[in-house]
């Protein structure tokens, strides 16, 4: 069997640059974002330490305790995601914008430009701006987000010598419109960045070529997958999302949950049953207008049925009823 060889590049973090401290933990990841979003790898790490020299025993500079964790994250994601983000799948562009705005397509125009023209190329990301990179294989379009929303051209150096990579601009709930003539079946998002890379399947509508869907956020990267094929219903899976506000869960606004909030998420069965704030403490307003069903259940007063009644206060019968 023939076997593809690949490039993997020793770009070490800060090489050589005489600072010391720990490592600029927005320079890794951004790096690192970069990297696995279009299917690269990259010599980083040795036992339990970054590098940042050829000498791999040498770990003078440090990880800070959110880098550690982050760095654990991505590459689980890179691994739990690797039939998206490599397995010989095609490159293709899409037109996307986020909040009205036109979202950069990674320039793939010249990917050898010449030594004369080295210096000068815009190929790649494009500054200040939320980049994509996409590809495709079979049904299924993988477009990974990018956001260089705060980062300039001079930034744009994987090693990041001189430090100065800023942390990004963490958008949330961004209505996002994706030129899609295909029928789309379902769209999910994940990300490194929140939720441990867990997936999270998102409402869209499909209109006239125009594909519309809330993205829950972007820190540093966010993979969006749209899988094509004829719509099922697929309300059994719809859920409802609360975010915890204080001492209740309130309805998450557009269903999505910020990274790093406390949640539940409820059947869009049972959901749809449920009032729009869940207090802890439970409340219990009284009972009242009781019908007579003429079974013989016992209910709480919550109307959970059981089948051996305690002390409490049950439903018998239309009636209520106190069991000493």
């Amino acid at each position: 069997m023939a076997r593809i060889l690949y490039t993997v590049f020793a770009a070490y973090l800060h090489c050589r640059n005489g600072n010391g401290g720990q490592f600029h933990t927005s320079s890794a990841l951004f790096g690192n974002a970069t990297i696995f979003a279009l299917g690269g790898s990259r010599i980083e790490l040795s036992g339990d330490h970054m590098l940042f020299t050829e000498y791999f025993p040498d770990d003078a500079r440090k990880m800070s305790d959110k880098l550690q964790k982050s760095i654990i994250h991505y590459y689980d994601f890179l691994v739990a995601y690797e039939n998206y983000l490599r397995d010989d799948n095609a490159e293709s562009s899409v037109n996307m914008t986020i909040d009205g705005v036109n979202v950069a397509a990674w320039d793939l125009s010249d990917p050898k430009p010449s030594v004369a023209d080295a210096a000068d190329q815009t190929i790649g990301p494009k500054p200040y701006s939320v980049n994509t990179y996409s590809t495709k294989k079979g049904d299924v379009t993988a477009i990974q987000l990018l956001n260089y929303s705060n980062v300039s051209r001079d930034n744009f150096n994987v090693r990041d010598l001189k430090e100065t990579m800023p942390e990004p601009n963490v958008l949330l709930n961004k209505k996002i419109v994706l030129d899609d003539a295909t029928s789309v079946s379902r769209i999910w998002v994940a990300s490194p960045d929140c939720f441990g890379g867990a997936p999270q399947e998102v409402v869209f509508k499909q209109n006239n070529g125009k594909v519309t869907f809330t993205l829950p956020s972007l820190e540093y990267w966010t993979m969006v997958v749209v899988e094509h094929g004829n719509k099922v219903d697929n309300s059994a899976s719809e859920v409802r999302n609360y975010v915890l506000r204080g001492k209740s869960f309130q309805e998450a606004a557009n269903n999505t949950v910020p990274a790093g909030e406390a949640y539940l998420s409820f059947p869009a069965t049972i959901g749809n049953t449920l009032q729009p704030s869940l207090p802890l403490v439970p409340v219990t307003a009284g009972i009242t207008n009781v019908i007579d069903s003429g079974r013989d259940d016992y209910y709480t007063v919550s109307g959970i049925k059981v089948d051996h009644p305690v002390k409490g206060i049950y439903i018998h019968k239309g009636k209520k009823l106190v069991k000493k």
